[in-house]
C-alpha cells in the first residue's frame, strides 16, 4: 500500500469573467458604482438593483458576475464567487479579476474615481475585500444582507470611508446579531456608518434604494469639486 500523501498542483489557467455595463445619460467624466450579486445569481440580478436607486441615473453601473457558474433547480444558472476550498487563493483571484475590470473602463472611458462598491448577500464581501485590498480605492461602500469578513484587520476596513450596512428585519439568513456586530466594527474602524433596518426579508427593496440614493448623491458632491 502507497501511503505517501497526495500532492496539489495548482495551474494557472487563464478565463474571462463577465460584466454587465450601463452607460449614464450624461456626458463623461462619469462616476462609478460597481456592484456584486448573491450566490447563485447572475450579473442582471445586481444590476437591476443598482439601477433602481434613483442617483444611480448619472453614474456608470458595473455589475461584475462571480466566475464560478454552476447549475441551480430547473437548468437555471447562477454563480459563486467562492467556497472554503483554496480560499485564500481565490480571495486573491477575485480582488485581482475587479482590479482588472475597473482598470480596463479605465482607460476605455473618462471616470471619477475612486468608484462606490455595492453588494447584496455573498456580494458584501467582495465589497469589503475589493474596497480594502484592490488597487482603486474606494468612496463608499453599499451593503445589505451579509456580512463584514471577519478576517479583515481594522487597518482595512477603515479605507471603506464610509458605509450604508442595511438588512431586513425578517431575514433569516443575515441576523440582527451579526447585522449590529458588523455595524460597531465599521464604525470602531473610523467608518461613516448609516445603518438601517428595512421591512422585509433578504431582499433588496426601495426603502434601502432610497438609503443607496442618499449616499451616491453626498459621494457624487464631492468627487465633483
Amino acid at each position: 500500500m502507497n501511503d505517501k500523501p497526495l500532492q496539489v498542483l495548482h495551474i494557472p489557467v487563464q478565463i474571462e469573467g463577465r460584466v454587465l455595463l450601463k452607460m449614464p445619460a450624461g456626458p463623461p467624466p462619469w462616476p462609478v458604482l460597481c456592484g456584486f450579486h448573491g450566490y447563485g445569481e447572475l450579473a442582471e440580478a445586481q444590476m437591476n438593483r443598482l439601477t433602481s436607486i434613483s442617483a444611480a441615473q448619472e453614474w456608470l453601473l458595473v455589475s461584475v458576475q462571480a466566475l464560478h457558474p454552476f447549475y441551480l433547480l430547473k437548468h437555471r444558472v447562477g454563480a459563486s464567487w467562492m467556497t472554503k476550498l483554496d480560499r485564500d487563493k481565490a480571495i486573491r483571484q477575485n480582488v485581482r479579476y475587479v482590479d482588472n475590470v475597473l482598470d480596463r473602463l479605465e482607460k476605455e472611458r473618462r471616470l471619477m474615481r475612486p468608484p462606490v462598491f455595492a453588494g447584496f448577500s455573498q456580494g458584501t464581501a467582495m465589497v469589503c475585500r475589493t474596497a480594502a485590498l484592490g488597487r482603486s480605492g474606494c468612496a463608499g461602500v453599499i451593503l445589505l444582507g451579509g456580512d463584514v469578513p471577519e478576517d479583515l484587520p481594522v487597518s482595512d476596513l477603515r479605507k471603506l470611508s464610509r458605509a450604508v450596512v442595511g438588512r431586513g428585519r425578517d431575514d433569516r439568513l443575515y441576523s440582527q446579531e451579526q447585522w449590529r456586530k458588523d455595524v460597531q466594527r465599521l464604525k470602531n474602524a473610523g467608518v461613516a456608518v448609516t445603518d438601517l433596518e428595512v421591512e422585509g426579508e433578504h431582499e433588496w427593496n426601495s426603502a434601502f434604494s432610497a438609503a443607496a440614493d442618499q449616499m451616491l448623491n453626498a459621494v457624487l458632491s464631492r468627487l465633483s469639486r
